[in-house]
């Protein structure tokens, strides 16, 4: 539940960043951004463990699935943020 507090809070950032930027919010940056704060979480975690390579494998494909699932659930597969005026991103 941590992580996708964690996802949230970094969604919500990255969706002000390109507010104040002027930046259309992409779908598939938005996935690889969360996917790569998803691994370094994971890294934490194994490093604080004792987790082995495998645990610390799945757990990187399980957090990027999940944040991969959490932006889709927000945007819908393959769409871009509010406002963007664009159809799709072929990024994803």
């Amino acid at each position: 539940m941590l992580l996708l507090l964690v996802f949230s809070l970094a969604m919500k950032a990255y969706e002000d960043h390109c507010r104040d930027t002027g930046e259309t919010v992409s779908h598939g940056k938005m996935k690889e951004l969360l996917a790569t704060f998803a691994a370094a979480e994971v890294d934490n975690l194994v490093e604080t463990k004792g987790l082995d390579f495998l645990d610390r494998e799945k757990m990187k494909r399980l957090a990027a699935n999940q944040a991969h699932a959490l932006a889709n659930e927000k945007y819908g597969k393959g769409q871009v943020g509010p406002g963007s005026g664009q159809q799709g991103d072929n990024n994803n």
